[in-house]
């Protein structure tokens, strides 16, 4: 056909929140594509591994830290269609993470009493370790 193929969108979305720190990020094209040898991932200065299926291009992640803005980059001429035609342009998304979840504190009904003796029902008499 002579045209490169498009992206159609992006998983996360350009500018999402609340993204978790562990995922991938999903390129999806209108038609089927494959990396080319000149592939070329970024995602926040550190390299990344691309892979292609289908229509999709698809980047893993892990261990992002949490309440940060981050950007990826596939540089250009990383993707082509299966007849060769080149996407001769960058393709650039930020996201930010998830804040870090808040621990819910408890209240807890246990005591430690201070001469070590047995805090369970048992029937050591709080000579036995546990």
């Amino acid at each position: 056909d002579g045209m490169a193929p498009k992206l159609l969108y992006t998983v996360p979305a350009d500018d999402a929140t609340e993204i978790a720190s562990n995922g991938k990020i999903i390129l999806t094209f209108d038609e089927n594509i494959k990396l080319t040898d000149k592939a070329r991932a970024m995602l926040e200065g550190t390299i990344v591994t691309p892979t292609a299926s289908g229509k999709t291009g698809i980047v893993e992640y892990k261990g992002l830290a949490y309440s940060t803005n981050y950007g990826f980059v596939l540089s250009s001429g990383s993707v082509s269609d299966l007849s060769g035609n080149v996407l001769n342009e960058d393709i650039s998304i930020t996201f930010k993470t998830k804040d870090r979840p808040a621990i819910a504190k408890r209240l807890y009904d246990f005591v430690v009493p201070r001469d070590g003796s047995c805090h369970r029902r048992c029937q050591c008499q709080g000579n036995e370790e546990h």
